[in-house]
């Protein structure tokens, strides 16, 4: 973690990346032996952040978060959840970059992060409705809903429609084991519903992408869920 220091890029991407391997074979072969390093590796990786205009350090960086969370959520699940705000906020502090290779790897760490989300987590977020300041899942919903109406986000568009995408597909959990909602239809539909209205605008170039969440969606909550949010508007209205 000393090696930024050093000035040279190409040995703080090699670490990183190294970093990035270790952790995702970890998960891969379902071992949890380093579960005691990666807290201190984590709080590493977050006190040594690459300035936002650096292209070259800043995707392989923000890909350690990532994959270290998510090898943290398969050893310790409700450990991992005392990270979770806070590596989410520092990965999406990077999504406003023009530089595309760092926004993709913002989506992609926010995915992983997605992976994160527990049924604790759900249950509180269910219980504070949309009081997005009561709630870590529910401020995160907030944030990704006013990203898509933010100028500040628009070249971030298709990775922040993958990154929905992620989350709708990862919240296919019931909140309720006596009931067949899922966390994705008692939480999200508005969010689906702002997508499939962004769909339509005249100069919307990320159709594919929307569709993609559209898709993932139907998938999720099922059809009936879906068109009761996302009417088709085949019938006439006197109907």
């Amino acid at each position: 973690m000393t090696l930024p220091r050093l000035g040279n890029p190409y040995l703080s991407q090699a670490a990183y990346s190294i970093l990035s391997d270790l952790f995702a074979a970890s998960t891969t072969a379902g071992t949890a032996s380093a579960v005691e390093q990666i807290p201190a590796v984590i709080h590493a990786v977050l006190e040594s952040p690459p300035p936002k205009s650096d292209n070259a350090i800043s995707p392989s960086w923000i890909r350690v978060l990532g994959d270290a969370m998510f090898a943290y959520h398969v050893a310790d699940t409700s450990a991992c959840t005392t990270e979770f705000s806070t590596v989410w906020k520092t990965v999406w502090s990077y999504f406003e970059t023009n530089h595309p290779p760092t926004r993709k790897a913002v989506a992609e760490s926010l995915a992983l992060l997605t992976r994160c989300i527990t049924p604790a987590m759900l249950q509180q977020a269910s219980l504070t409705g949309g009081e997005a300041g009561k709630s870590s899942l529910q401020g995160i919903i907030s944030q990704i809903t006013k990203a898509l109406d933010s100028l500040a986000f628009a070249p971030a568009m298709q990775e922040l429609l993958s990154v929905i995408s992620a989350l709708v597909s990862n919240l296919n959990i019931r909140i309720d084991s006596g009931k067949p909602v899922t966390a994705a239809e008692a939480l999200l539909m508005p969010l689906v519903s702002k997508v499939a209205d962004l769909r339509i605008q005249k100069n919307f170039e990320h159709k594919e992408a929307a569709d993609a969440v559209i898709s993932t969606a139907m998938r999720v909550v099922g059809p009936a869920v879906l068109l009761a949010a996302i009417p088709l508007n085949l019938e006439p209205p006197d109907r």
